[in-house]
This record gives structure tokens, sequence and C-alpha cells, in this order.
């Protein structure tokens, strides 16, 4: 009998072993986090919680934990302890030495302005600005209890000096810093020391700002500030202002620049929609 020629038969491996079956690895179909993915991971996640000033519990509400179990099963955010013992620092070194890489060795004018924080508390804030204009935070100085003398003011920019040129290696060439008499004599004296070789000048936008005030019309400023004060103090009229489609009516504010041209803007964009509005109050009232 002749062999069979079926297209069915197995012809064997050339070696004459048995070829062997493909294995399939689980390692496609789990999701894996090493020690280092989280600690990269959870630096990510407190780099969140820092550029947007949340509370560190947020880390911990049961929705964010459910979150991040969506998008990386098996994984863990850090404790809110982590967050503030470990990674605050950590990442507080890295923006530090990024700084010091792009201000090493350059000329920058240091800014010193007085702020008060939520708790009513003064701080000075020494920022220096950049060539191309970038704006890196230096220091900023408590001066709780401390009258803002002119002498006291030469020590807080005498330290704010040496303390950007030791810690970030670049050199102050200019100072700028807002109008008050106080800080004037200030940069007078300043400017008078030998040993420093630095130029200092009064702030060009709150020079604006205080020119500003002096062109406002008192009679046109206070009848717009009653218009707005009347739909913001007033909820029927919102409520048909918004409906209409109107902008967000904006109150000026002293200590807020620009407030006073935005608050003008907002009412000119608004005076199209004024019939109207008129009708409503008018039937409202009758």
């Amino acid at each position: 009998m002749s062999p069979s020629t079926s297209g069915t038969s197995r012809q064997p491996s050339p070696s004459g072993i048995p070829r062997a079956k493909k294995k399939t690895v689980l390692d496609s179909f789990v999701i894996r986090t090493s020690s280092t993915q989280k600690a990269e991971i959870d630096e990510q996640v407190a780099r969140m919680v820092f550029a947007t000033n949340s509370p560190f519990r947020l880390v911990e509400h049961p929705e964010f934990v459910k979150m991040a179990e969506f998008m990386r099963p098996g994984y863990k955010p850090p404790s809110r302890q982590d967050v503030a013992d470990k990674y605050l620092p950590q990442v507080y070194e890295q923006e530090v030495s990024k700084c010091v890489d792009i201000l090493r060795g350059s000329t920058v004018c240091l800014g010193l302005d007085g702020w008060s924080n939520v708790h009513n508390e003064p701080n000075i804030c020494a920022t220096v600005t950049t060539e191309s204009g970038q704006v890196y935070l230096v220091d900023t100085i408590d001066t709780s209890g401390e009258p803002h003398t002119t002498d006291y003011l030469v020590k807080v920019a005498t330290a704010s000096i040496d303390k950007a040129q030791s810690d970030f290696g670049c050199q102050i060439g200019s100072i700028v810093t807002d109008n008050a008499a106080n800080v004037a004599a200030m940069r007078r004296k300043m400017e008078d020391d030998d040993e420093r070789d630095l130029v200092t000048y009064g702030c060009s936008a709150h020079l604006l700002n205080l020119l500003a005030h002096d062109l406002e019309v008192p009679n046109v400023k206070d009848q717009i500030l009653h218009v707005i004060k009347y739909f913001r103090n007033n909820h029927f009229a919102c409520a048909k202002h918004r409906q209409e489609g109107g902008n967000n009516l904006i109150m000026p504010q002293d200590v807020r620049w620009n407030t006073m041209a935005d608050c003008l803007d907002a009412y000119i964009k608004n005076w199209s929609r004024r019939d109207r509005q008129r009708s409503f109050m008018t039937d409202f009232v009758q």
C-alpha cells in the first residue's frame, strides 16, 4: 500500500524535536507600580497640591484615592505627612536649584514690596527680575512688630541683596520699590552707599496708578459706582442683568491697580442692554 499523500499529514521538524508551544505572559495584563515609579508619581501628586495651593489632606480624600485607583490600579497616593515632610522640602530644593541655574552670573533688578498675608501679618517680598522679564522670589521677610522706618528698610534691602547674591549667584544692579516717603528715603540711602554700585528708582506702574487717580472725573465715577452697587445689591436686577446676557460688573478697588479701567470697560460693554433692563425695572417697580 502506498503511503498517504493527504494534506493533513504532518511533516517532522528538521531537527526532529517537537516545537514548543508559545507561552502566554501575564505581565501585559497586570499593572505593577515599582518603588521608583511610585516615588515619581507621589512627587507629581505633591507638585499638583503645591501648585494649586490645595490642602495637604486632599491626597487622603476618599474620592481622590478612588480616582488614583481608577487611573492606576494598585497605586496608593502619598499620605499628607509625606507630602508635608518629604516632598515639600524635596520639591523646594529642586525648584531653588533650577532658579540658581538660571540666575547664576546674571545682573538682575531687585524689587521690594510690602504685603499682608491672610492673617493680616505684614511681610516684605523680595524678588529679582531678569533682562528677559522673568521674576523669581528671593525672600519673604516677616516685619511684625517692626516700624517701617528708613533705617529698618535699608537693613531689609541690604539683607535681600546679600541673600540674592550668595544663594542665587546673581548680581544686583538696581532696586525698584513703590513711592512711599519712607521707601523713597531708603532708596536714596542705598544709592549714596559707595560700597554698592546701584541704580534705584520708583515703580512706574505705581506712578501711573497715582496719575490715574489724579485724572479721574469724580462725578462720572460716582454715577457709575451707584449703578454697579444697585445691580450688586438688588437680587432681582442682578438676575435680569444675567438673563439679558450682561457681563460681570466690576467694583474698583484702590489697592488693586487697573480695576478702575476694568470697571469702566465692563460698564461700557453692558451699555447696550440698558434700555431693556430699564423697562424690566420699571415694570417691577410698578
